[in-house]
Formats: C-alpha cells, sequence, structure tokens
C-alpha cells in the first residue's frame, strides 16, 4: 500500500522526468497513470530482489541480488550508472511541468468530421464518445464498425436429444449413400456389374441384396473385389 506522500513524491519525479524528455505540461490523470505504472513495476522487482535473497537464505537483499533483478529485467548496469550521473546535475536545475486538472472533451462534432461514421450497415454509432472508465486524456472511440466484430457463424447447436438423433440418423445414411454410389462406380470402371451385392433392373435401378448390414458388405466387397483399392 503506498501512502499519500509516497504517490505525492512518485508524482513529482513522474513530472520531473516528464520536463526532462520534453513535455511542457500534462494532464492530472496521465500523471496518475504513470505513477500506478511506476508503483507497479517498483512492486515487481522489490518482489524479485526479496524473492533472490530468500532463495539464498537471507533476509535482507544485498546489492547482487539487484544485480540479478536488473538482469532479469535486461537493464544494464552501465545505462544506470550513467543515468545517474547525468540527473546528479541536470535534474537540480530542471523543474516539474505544470499538472493540468481533468478535462472533458464535449465537442463531439469536431471527433465526427475528423472521424466520420461508415456508411456499412448502421449500428450504434459510438464516433467522439469515451466509456467513464476510460481516461479523458486517452483519444476517443472511432467510429463502431472499425473494433465490431460479427460471429463467423450463426447456426444454434441442437439441444433436443429426439431431433438430434435424427440428424445423425440422417448423417449415417447420406453416408450410407455415398459409399453405395462409390462402389456401384467402382464396378462399372472394374466391368463387374453382375457383382452378387447388386441386382440390376430396368437399365440402372438397382436393389439392395442387404438390407441388414449394407456398409460393411460393400466395404468387404470393395476390398476383396479390388485388392484393397478403390479404383
Amino acid at each position: 500500500m503506498v501512502s499519500p506522500y509516497e504517490t505525492q513524491l512518485l508524482r513529482a519525479i513522474i513530472a520531473t522526468q516528464l520536463r526532462h524528455v520534453g513535455f511542457e505540461e500534462s494532464s492530472s490523470r496521465a500523471v496518475d497513470v504513470l505513477t500506478d505504472v511506476l508503483v507497479a513495476y517498483l512492486h515487481r522487482l522489490g518482489t524479485r530482489v526479496k524473492a533472490y535473497a530468500e532463495h539464498a537464505t537471507r533476509i535482507q537483499p544485498t546489492p547482487l541480488d539487484f544485480m540479478f533483478v536488473f538482469d532479469e529485467f535486461r537493464v544494464p548496469i552501465t545505462d544506470l550508472h550513467s543515468y545517474a550521473a547525468i540527473a546528479k546535475t541536470a535534474m537540480k536545475a530542471i523543474r516539474p511541468i505544470k499538472i493540468k486538472p481533468d478535462t472533458i472533451a464535449s465537442n463531439k462534432e469536431v471527433y465526427r468530421y475528423l472521424n466520420p461514421p461508415s456508411s456499412l450497415v448502421r449500428v450504434e454509432d459510438t464516433t467522439g464518445s469515451r466509456g467513464e472508465h476510460v481516461p479523458e486524456h486517452f483519444p476517443p472511440f472511432p467510429s463502431a464498425h472499425t473494433y465490431l466484430s460479427t460471429p463467423v457463424s450463426q447456426r444454434k447447436e441442437e439441444t433436443d436429444p429426439i431431433k438430434k438423433h435424427e440428424v445423425h440418423a440422417q448423417s449415417a445414411r447420406q453416408v450410407e449413400e455415398a459409399l453405395v454410389k462409390l462402389y456401384r462406380a467402382s464396378l462399372v470402371a472394374t466391368g463387374r456389374e453382375d457383382d452378387p451385392v447388386f441386382s440390376y433392373e430396368s437399365g440402372n435401378s438397382t436393389t439392395m441384396a442387404n438390407t441388414g448390414n449394407m456398409t460393411g458388405l460393400i466395404m468387404s466387397a470393395v476390398g476383396n473385389g479390388s485388392g484393397g483399392r478403390l479404383l
């Protein structure tokens, strides 16, 4: 838990760094976000340093623990030395930037001009709007067509067991009919149209000889008749 004094100290440090990198002013919400990021980073760094110390059966960390953590975070020690040398002389003359109070962007017509709504299928237009959970310094939402997604399939899963059984039975019949057509084509291709599995009547009309286990009979006949291959 960060105390109010520590929070204000971190805000002052961040404001000074912003001035050092070239910013003239900043909103209070932006500084709050950067403060939260810095607190999370310091908490993570301290947690890893404590873990290294406890791994070595120590209750107090040493500089070597910090070196291990900086190496884990890919922070070169030489960069820290050079930054400390610059900060010792330059930061004293730099004053923090001006932190402006939070402002609410109310002129939505400007946002609509910069980002006009799409001419696609109409949805609720959120151009220039912003949710209450979104900080004010973040850019406004673009047109809803740029981030809304459409489901790939609108098909609903069947829950009725009777209908599911009917669907499965229909699928099985379609598979069996496809196997029958495949086997018939193989007979025609090999010149064995008098195969006992089928009896040809009145041209190309066929009658299945065994309807009890037709699929197994067809597959066994295909395997035995054509050497295990479909021709």
